[in-house]
């Protein structure tokens, strides 16, 4: 998904089924194929008459008798006639042939799919055939899958099928949600026929009543079903004041998993009854019915999942949920397999259906710091059970990067990780020698052997000069090696002796003793001499994001004394933020609603919004366009099933800047959520509800922690299998395998973008998740479902997220991780263009206007109107051929994949329906311009919303947000100055990443692919001045002239 997110194309385009492909590429391609039977469905529309002379899929009489003119393939209405002749003259016989049945195809073109009349016969003499060459033996062949219901699980002779050679026998157990005894199929070894099925009968499998224990799914009862077995029983009580109307009720165990018993059923009688002051809802499996006070709106998450196998499977399509009808459940990340369909049934709306068999991607089997002992790592997954995430590193002497792993499976008594999933850590001595002994000018060293960590290299001054330049001044120094570095090598060196001069000199006025600024250079110069001066260790030089001005100044700046004066301009050096960074932020807002500061909600920086807009906006825009049976009246109201969407073109209105400030308490966030060193997962919120599960964990651990998703330009390399080729991308992944003969005869380099391939970026863009109470709820049902929403780790007090009410700055802790301050709007209709178009009666006066009347006929591709054979216009939307008679996607009559349509990579990337202002987003310079135009926007537009205009103007001389390099202060980013890796840098947009510094003196080009270049103001800004994070350059070759 993440290498090529246009996979969701199929899906979106024929159900629809968005939220599901966003998570998991391989379910898309089930619901592909769905798409492709709907799309002949929809083409051929249904079974023919009983007097139709062929079938819907071969309605014209030339697809049914040869010899005869195709002449009645544009016949396009019901009732005309088409006439029909041999092409050979072998008859002089002409038949008529009447259409009885027309349908529209997709690209809205009328096909006939029902012919009445003769049969045609053009009196061809059938040929002499010859005989057939003899057979060749048939090899034995694997018989059918019993014809088993979805009570059944097939998968050991799906298994004994593909065997090879097959299996013999095998057995049809009962599915998840089930009980009974295995059923044991026989198949012939020597069978010869394709036809035949598995012998044997299937025993009854009977449904349970519940997948877990009954405590719970119910808070109002206890019971001790912990380690009830098979055929044991246990009992469930009322909890605390409850009046039960049955004082005990026995349940039995029917099945086992690995987590304890997964199948219990009831007896007799319905579920216990009990009152309390808050309403109850029991989910389970049985169809008895519960006291209930209030109505459950829609379908439940799947049941059957063993406990503690919750990692293995995406059930996010599930959890959406909807009345009657199918949902997907898919592998989860780190896991491969076919999706499987669930049922929903209701009321009470139970999610019901077989789950895929998952199979882990398996990088190690034991843990990491055993497997890689010999190359230093160091683990903390001792203990790490299945679905939970530890990390490597390196061990005591050794440094290198964190990685993180996660546990896949596990086994044994106490249970072991038996699978991990990870990439290994590259880990190097901590107390590196000092290999390159740099060179100072006007002195001799004693020695060019290799330094020790603490030892000395040893130096002379030249002949007629000392360290001071003093006749009495020093003529031998030393230089101390610190891990591979030598410290202030740059400060040392010997100067020529001289006379005194005579020349005044300059005094250290006031203005060059300000706190944070280094100017001890500049002590004791005289007239034209010249000094450097800098931001003092611990203090910074601000530099400009992406999107501000740069400063004139460039560290370090010359000063030079002039008439007792130092001439030359002092650059501007701030301490750290004491962790608080803020950043401009943009979000698109309906203003009708409400005008206060919003949560649970996604930010963007500058171009991270028109990602947005084109991405998700428009993108989900077309998904309401493709919509079967959906359709918009003049007036506004939707006639068919509207699907639920993140967000479309029609919910929103305007565009707001704010001012976003943010520390997070990075201490808290533990290291499987942190991202970019800190911020943690991004919350992905969708109408107010966060679809990452790992970021509700995560609130309920550390509070309103705010995410981060970073997209970055240009191309990263991954390995691939190659086609044709039985490995897996992990196997290609593998650190141990690559380039050896054989990972070389299966898998191969391929380039692929590093965002979303939808659109081209120009620089890193990033999206920030706010999180507010109840980040698990939809908006609209917070209230209503405030039991169930997100607590923090005590279990007890609620979440209330990170928005800091009363404080103009964030302090880092779990209630108040950022603020949030409006700075200006623009109408979304200005910022597309809307306004500019010409509709009927002049120029467009809004969106509905512009959908209704625009005259631009190449851009009504948007919703169907309703009572109307038209669309409504869209700003923005790929344009395919219309023209194309077959029903394959083109665009300038090149075939497409309809997941591919949307892809700034594939034939489609230029061709658009689109307002001027939005054409070409997959062409970097005209992105670039776009958002150059939107800056300029908020810089010079006024508040037209009346509700702001007495609040907030669009503030042109606001302060722009500065950069601070003080990445360093992060663990993880001590770096190995010989090879110049590990290094971290704020990037333009204020985020840090992992750098490296080019042509250092260890430097290996192979290890820094995919890495970019630290930025060059990373140390003159103020990164990393301790000396001993400086890197480690190689010695300058020696001239002949110098050696002379």
């Amino acid at each position: 998904y993440h290498a090529d997110r246009s996979a969701c194309g199929p899906c979106c385009r024929y159900l629809a089924m968005v939220a599901l492909c966003q998570h998991d590429a391989n379910a898309c391609c089930l619901w592909f194929l769905i798409g492709q039977f709907l799309l002949a469905a929809l083409v051929l529309g249904g079974e023919a008459s009983e007097d139709c002379i062929g079938t819907p899929d071969q309605p014209l009489p030339s697809d049914l008798f040869e010899g005869i003119t195709n002449h009645c393939q544009d016949v396009q209405k019901k009732g005309d006639t088409c006439v029909e002749h041999c092409v050979n003259n072998l008859a002089a016989t002409k038949w008529s042939y009447t259409c009885t049945t027309v349908k529209k195809t997709i690209l809205r073109r009328r096909h006939c799919t029902c012919f009445v009349g003769p049969v045609a016969n053009c009196g061809d003499t059938p040929q002499p055939v010859p005989p057939a060459p003899p057979a060749p033996p048939v090899p034995p062949v694997p018989c059918l899958l019993p014809n088993a219901s979805e009570d059944y699980d097939e998968s050991d002779c799906d298994a004994a099928s593909h065997a090879e050679p097959p299996r013999t026998t095998c057995n049809v157990a009962c599915s998840s949600g089930r009980y009974g005894n295995d059923s044991t199929f026989t198949c012939p070894e020597d069978n010869r026929e394709p036809h035949r099925s598995w012998n044997g009968a299937l025993s009854p499998c009977k449904r349970c009543d519940s997948t877990v224990r009954p405590s719970q799914n119910r808070h109002d009862v206890v019971d001790n079903c912990s380690d009830v077995q098979v055929g044991g029983t246990c009992s469930v009580t009322c909890k605390g004041q409850s009046a039960p109307h049955l004082p005990e009720q026995t349940w039995t165990c029917q099945k086992t998993g690995v987590s304890g018993c997964s199948c219990f059923t009831l007896p007799s009688g319905g579920p216990l009854q009990c009152t309390t002051n808050q309403t109850t809802t029991m989910t389970t499996t049985t169809t008895t019915t519960t006291t209930l006070t209030r109505k459950r709106g829609k379908c439940i998450a799947p049941q059957g999942i063993p406990a503690g196998q919750e990692w293995r499977y995406n059930v996010s399509d599930c959890v959406a949920g909807g009345r009657n009808s199918t949902c997907t459940v898919n592998c989860a990340i780190g896991f491969t397999g076919n999706g499987s369909m669930f049922d929903c049934f209701g009321p009470p709306f139970e999610t019901l259906g077989k789950l895929p068999h998952c199979k882990a991607n398996c990088s190690l089997r034991q843990r990491p710091q055993h497997e890689w002992k010999e190359k230093h790592v160091s683990d903390t997954c001792g203990y790490v059970r299945a679905g939970q995430r530890c990390s490597t590193g390196c061990a005591v002497g050794f440094r290198g990067m964190e990685e993180p792993f996660a546990c896949l499976e596990e086994a044994g008594t106490p249970p072991m990780c038996t699978c991990f999933d990870g990439n290994m850590p590259i880990c190097i001595v901590e107390h590196a020698p000092c290999t390159t002994i740099p060179a100072v000018p006007n002195a001799t060293l004693s020695s060019e052997a290799e330094v020790p960590h603490l030892g000395f290299a040893e130096y002379h001054c030249r002949k007629g000069f000392t360290t001071t330049g003093n006749a009495s001044g020093q003529t031998e120094f030393t230089l101390q090696c610190t891990d591979g570095y030598f410290a202030n090598y740059e400060e040392v060196g010997c100067a020529a002796i001289a006379e005194p001069s005579l020349w005044p000199s300059c005094e250290i006025n006031s203005t060059l003793q300000v706190v944070g600024l280094d100017a001890k250079e500049c002590v004791g110069k005289r007239e034209r001499e010249s000094c450097r001066v800098k931001c003092a260790p611990g203090h910074y030089h601000p530099l400009p994001d992406r999107y501000s001005k740069q400063d004139a100044v460039e560290l370090p700046s010359l000063l030079v004394c002039q008439n007792g004066n130092f001439v030359g301009t002092i650059p501007r050096c701030v301490s750290s933020t004491n962790g608080v960074r803020e950043f401009d932020v943009y979000a698109f807002i309906d203003s009708n609603k409400s005008t206060e500061l919003p949560t649970n909600i996604n930010v963007f920086d500058l171009e991270g919004l028109l990602a947005h807009l084109y991405t998700d906006i428009f993108f989900f825009q077309q998904v309401l366009a493709n919509a079967s049976e959906l359709s918009r009246e003049i007036t506004g109201k939707w006639n068919g099933t509207k699907p639920e969407l993140p967000i479309t073109r029609d919910e929103v209105d305007t565009v707001v800047r704010y001012r976003l400030k943010i520390k997070n308490p990075t201490t808290d966030i533990p290291a499987k959520y942190l991202v970019n060193f800190e911020f943690g997962v991004y919350a992905n919120f969708e109408n107010g509800s966060s679809k990452d599960f790992g970021a509700r964990d995560l609130f309920a651990q550390a509070g309103g922690v705010v995410g981060l998703s970073q997209q970055l330009p240009g191309t990263i390399t991954v390995n691939e299998p190659k086609p044709g080729s039985s490995w897996d991308a992990a196997r290609c992944s593998d650190p141990r395998r690559l380039n050896t003969p054989e990972w070389q005869k299966n898998c191969h380099l391929k380039d692929v973008p590093r965002s979303d391939p939808r659109y081209v970026p120009v620089g890193r863009l990033n999206s920030f998740s706010l999180p507010g109470p109840c980040p698990n709820v939809a908006f609209g049902e917070k209230d209503a479902k405030k039991d169930t929403c997100t607590k923090l780790k005590d279990g007890r007090t609620p979440f209330t997220g990170g928005l800091c009410r009363d404080k103009t700055n964030p302090d880092g802790s779990a209630e108040c991780t950022f603020t949030l301050e409006e700075v200006g709007r623009v109408k979304l209709d200005v910022v597309t263009g809307v306004t500019l178009q010409d509709c009927e009666g002049g120029p467009c006066r809004d969106l509905r206007d512009f959908q209704l009347h625009c005259k631009d006929s190449s851009l009504r591709r948007g919703v169907k109107i309703a009572n109307f054979d038209r669309r409504e216009c869209t700003e923005y939307a790929p344009a395919f051929d219309m023209r194309n008679l077959s029903f394959e996607l083109s665009c300038h009559d090149k075939q497409v994949a309809e997941n591919n349509l949307w892809s700034c990579y594939d034939v489609c990337n230029n061709s658009e329906a689109s307002v001027p202002s939005l054409r070409h987003r997959c062409t970097k310079e005209d992105n670039a311009k776009r958002v150059d135009l939107l800056k300029k926007m908020f810089q010079n537009a006024a508040v037209t919303d009346a509700a702001f205009e007495s609040q907030v103007g669009n503030d042109a001389n606001m302060s722009s947000v500065s950069i601070i390099q003080d990445c360093d202060q992060f663990r993880q980013c001590r770096p190995d100055t010989l090879r110049g890796l590990n290094y971290c840098a704020r990037d333009d947009s204020g985020i840090c990443n992992y750098c490296y510094i080019p042509n250092t003196t260890g430097f290996d080009a192979n290890r820094v692919k995919n890495i970019f270049a630290c930025r060059k103001d990373l140390f003159s800004s103020g990164g990393y001045s301790d000396p001993s994070g400086r890197p480690s350059c190689p010695k300058p070759e020696t001239t002949n002239s110098e050696k002379d």
